[in-house]
């Protein structure tokens, strides 16, 4: 792996080590898009705050297997106890960067902010005296290195930069700059039947913008890859925002399409300060791209991704919006199995459009579940597998016309309009207000998740196990009322749950119990099949509703 560019801002005040959950905690909450008034406590990024970060990660994951090491910490791939899934953990020696905790504070930060198909799923962190433990998702199909050499398909090819694009206007209109952009963190997942998805990882080096902080000009830091990093972050006179991400796009994209560099044939070569004087003042070559045959919508792609002032630049949503990424057939499988004709939520409406009327009468559903209801269901959706909840990401790319990677209160209302149906503006407030949990004013990907994925998905042995895990947070094998209260925040949901899960009235949920208690909930779930008119739709006469 390429060591970063060791300019990094050391600040004073991070000197002394602190609770890291804290800190992290009180970062997210300066945020420009968070407001702690409008958002509830089961949301993800709450939830994520509920177990014990001291607890101990041997106990969790086993078969540890080292993948490699980087400039500040390493990577294991490890099997873990409850389910056998494979992940991937890395470690982050505290003792190494005790004095500039900012880099430790930056990826925790950023990957419990972030929630999209194609950033690395986080699912959990572990603090000990001499490290932190952060676990994702393991993706073990290469880096983007593969593109130029080991991945033939140009189809292919172009399908994964359209992943890493869109996680990049996901992460920027989410107030983050990655600013670590290279081939080794953009990572190729294989899944069934040969499916690769591109995911961006390593937020070490990130930033995310705060309340008052202009979006063009809020960074100063040099910071990055060298042969990656744009022209504003090497002069140290530029402050600068996301856009040095499209700029280390371009260079990715340019090397895959010519194999070289676009400011010097011999940049692996140079020296930092040769290179950084080439990146500042040198045009962008030409010749390869012609050598390459690389086609007039890539060249004008990296034409405007490689401009040297960000205020020309092309952004990631511009990038989408290219014919040379928009015109891309996806060809890739979209579930794991067929649908099934008998399935309510795709019978009838799965051939017209992604988004179908099952998962509309969700939606508006789930304002009326309980706050219990409502974090399990968060919690399932956020563990799900990438194929089993395929029907359900496509129909999230396809209400998310602005391309942003979250979906707005205009969006949900066409996706409920493109089954037939209209809603006021209170109800449609309301149906918001409840999906919007973290109230960033956006539904994020696992909000969408958790509100339009099939009830019965909680009953399955897998969830269960996982939910009861995790609610267990002291680990004694019951769920306690001080536990769910950590969870729910709220003494009259806790007796609310005990009251439907302690069948022997010990003020305790073991297993046998829990596994009851989630089984009917998912069948009260699934019989709140309610009219469209009680949820708020107006639907003409003539519309059948034997689809909902």
């Amino acid at each position: 792996m390429s060591a970063c560019w060791p300019f990094a801002w050391r600040p004073s005040w991070l000197q002394p080590r602190k609770d890291i959950g804290n800190v992290v905690r009180e970062r997210l909450a300066g945020h420009a898009l968070y407001d702690g008034k409008r958002g509830s406590n089961v949301d993800i990024k709450s939830l994520f705050f509920a177990p014990d970060p001291n607890r101990c990660m041997l106990k969790s994951y086993t078969n540890l297997k080292k993948l490699g090491s980087g400039a500040f910490g390493s990577v294991y791939k490890a099997q873990c106890r409850l389910t056998g899934e494979w992940r991937a953990v890395k470690k982050l020696p505290l003792s190494d960067v005790e004095d500039d905790m900012s880099f430790v504070y930056a990826e925790l930060e950023a990957m419990i902010h972030l929630h999209h198909p194609n950033v690395v799923k986080f699912y959990e962190h572990f603090e000990e005296e001499s490290a932190i433990f952060l676990v994702t998702e393991l993706c073990d199909g290469g880096d983007f290195s593969e593109l130029n050499h080991g991945i033939d398909d140009p189809q292919e090819v172009k399908l994964l930069i359209r992943d890493v694009v869109k996680a990049l206007a996901y992460c920027h209109d989410h107030g983050v700059a990655h600013r670590d952009l290279k081939f080794e963190n953009c990572l190729i997942k294989e899944s069934a039947r040969d499916h690769r998805v591109g995911k961006v990882i390593d937020f070490g080096l990130s930033a995310i913008r705060s309340k008052g902080e202009d979006e063009h000009t809020w960074l100063n830091e040099q910071l990055g890859t060298r042969f990656f990093v744009a022209p504003e972050v090497i002069d140290k006179s530029i402050p600068y925002g996301c856009k040095c991400d499209c700029w280390s796009l371009g260079v990715m994209l340019y090397i895959i399409l010519t194999d070289e560099h676009p400011c010097s044939p011999d940049a692996h070569k140079l020296d930092t300060t040769t290179l950084f004087a080439k990146i500042l003042t040198g045009r962008i070559r030409s010749r390869p791209l012609q050598e390459a045959d690389v086609d007039y919508d890539a060249a004008e792609l990296l034409q405007n991704l490689l401009e040297k002032n960000p205020d020309d630049r092309m952004d990631a949503q511009g990038a989408l919006r290219s014919p040379w990424l928009a015109d891309v057939q996806d060809s890739r499988p979209k579930l794991l199995h067929s649908p099934s004709t008998s399935d309510p939520d795709i019978k009838g409406s799965f051939h017209l459009s992604p988004v179908s009327q099952g998962m509309i009468r969700r939606l508006a559903t789930f304002r009326h579940y309980s706050k219990f209801e409502r974090a399990v269901l968060t919690l399932v959706a956020h563990r799900s597998e990438d194929t089993h909840v395929a029907e359900l990401r496509d129909a999230f790319y396809t209400l998310d016309v602005s391309q942003s990677g979250s979906l707005s209160k205009n969006e949900i209302k066409e996706g409920i309009a493109r089954c037939g149906h209209a809603v006021e503006d209170a109800e449609l407030n309301e149906i918001f207000s409840a999906l919007d949990a973290d109230g960033t004013g956006k539904v994020h990907y696992t909000e969408w998740l958790a509100a339009t994925m099939q009830p019965s998905a909680l009953a399955t042995d897998k969830a269960i196990k996982q939910v009861y895990h995790y609610l267990d947070i002291d680990q004694t094998g019951h769920i306690a009322p001080h536990e769910l209260y950590r969870v729910l925040g709220c003494s009259d949901s806790v007796q609310s749950v005990l009251q439907l899960g302690d069948t022997d009235g010990d003020s305790l949920i073991n297993e046998d119990e829990f596994r009851v208690l989630m089984r009917n909930l998912a069948k009260r779930l699934d019989q709140m099949d309610l009219h469209p008119r009680r949820l708020g739709f107006r639907l003409p006469e003539v519309n059948s509703m034997n689809q909902l």
